[in-house]
């Protein structure tokens, strides 16, 4: 999904200069974010990483890359769901 969205949006929106403002740019990119923390409690969960860590802490570390992927996942819905007119995009208006 995140090579998908990538490629398809933010290369793209990049290029073409259709990027809404800033607000927009957050939401995707908190969203294309989350693949980092996906990425640690994959490693954790294949043994790539922490193999010789006890259950407790690899538990540990679950949960903070679980917290982490809730936060970055959050902030990216909060900006997702804001109207771009509020940073100061007016563009959407035109159109109207």
């Amino acid at each position: 999904m995140f090579i998908y969205l990538f490629v398809n949006a933010v290369i793209p929106f990049t290029l073409n200069g259709e990027w809404r403002g800033w607000i927009d740019i957050i939401a995707v990119g908190f969203y294309l974010m989350g693949v980092i923390p996906l990425l640690g409690l994959s490693l954790i969960d294949l043994g790539i990483i922490g193999r010789r860590w006890s259950e407790e802490q690899k538990l540990k570390y679950h949960s903070i890359f679980v917290g982490i992927f809730l936060v970055v996942a959050h902030i990216a819905m909060i900006f997702g769901m804001l109207d771009p007119s509020i940073g100061g995009d007016h563009s959407h208006h035109k159109h109207m």
